[in-house]
């Protein structure tokens, strides 16, 4: 959301940047804490007067030309395309925020390294969960990891970095990478399973920075930090997503899912109404 504020003010021609947040569940982290933008002078806090830019999304991203069109001031004389530009170029400025640094550089990740981001926490759910639109049954899972590998063996690495959000799946492919030949690298992240989001800033700062210093980057499922990470890099190549590149039985398995979420709907609603 903050690059669609960069890209206003470059638009304006402006390089100042007030931020108001207040973190939620699913995006707990300041911005400070995370990220800095270059060659702009960022405030944070309150201000007296209505912000330019106001949502509660926290998952907008200027992929989706909706999303470019309805987030688009009146007085922006740019198509909707032109705009959209504007806003995929703003990411390049964004930067680590100094405090990240000594851990990244910590990584030697190597300029062949593929980024391999494990997404479980909220992107897999039985019927009636809490999370009932978008998610995997864990069921596929084996599916979608077997294309999450072949999509990162095609980059033909000898270094792997993973980022997760949670410490079991990282611990278990860890152990499967390196038994087949890979020197995997990853940040020792500390993890609270009573958070949606499982780890701190510092250690997510580091997981989407390092993602974006590596040659290409594949998630088991879409997510805003492959997204950030590509983009902050200059890439434009179509995400590597492994649950949306699945073929024979997994895919026909997903589609399967899909056309069950209704009732998932319901049920979720029959839980709520029992409880």
């Amino acid at each position: 959301m903050v690059t669609l504020g960069i890209a206003l003010a470059q638009w304006r021609k402006t390089h100042l940047l007030h931020i108001i947040e207040r973190p939620t569940q699913t995006c707990p982290y300041a911005f400070d804490e995370v990220c800095r933008v270059e060659g702009f002078e960022v405030t944070l806090g309150k201000i007296d007067k209505a912000p330019d830019i106001s949502t509660t999304a926290h998952d907008l991203f200027p992929s989706d030309l909706n999303d470019v069109r309805r987030q688009k001031p009146p007085e922006v004389t740019l198509s909707d395309v032109e705009f959209r530009e504007l806003w995929l170029d703003s990411y390049r400025l964004l930067r680590p925020a100094p405090s990240l640094i000594p851990s990244l550089d910590a990584l030697a990740l190597e300029p062949d390294c593929v980024g391999l981001h494990l997404r479980y926490t909220d992107r897999i759910a039985w019927l009636g969960s809490a999370y009932w639109l978008g998610q995997w049954p864990p069921w596929q899972m084996p599916w979608v990891e077997r294309n999450a590998l072949r999509l990162v063996q095609q980059f033909r690495p000898r270094q792997i970095y993973l980022a997760s959000d949670e410490p079991l799946p990282k611990a278990r492919w860890t152990q499967r990478l390196q038994s087949l030949g890979y020197q995997v690298v990853s940040h020792p992240a500390s993890f609270s399973s009573q958070s949606l989001r499982q780890t701190n800033a510092h250690d997510f700062g580091v997981d989407l920075f390092a993602l974006a210093r590596c040659q290409a980057a594949v998630g088991l499922h879409r997510s805003g930090l492959i997204n950030v990470a590509d983009w902050s890099n200059g890439k434009r190549e179509p995400f590597l997503i492994a649950s949306e590149s699945m073929t024979g039985w997994g895919r026909f398995n997903r589609l399967l899912y899909r056309a069950l979420q209704p009732l998932r709907l319901v049920w979720r609603a029959l839980r709520h109404k029992m409880s």
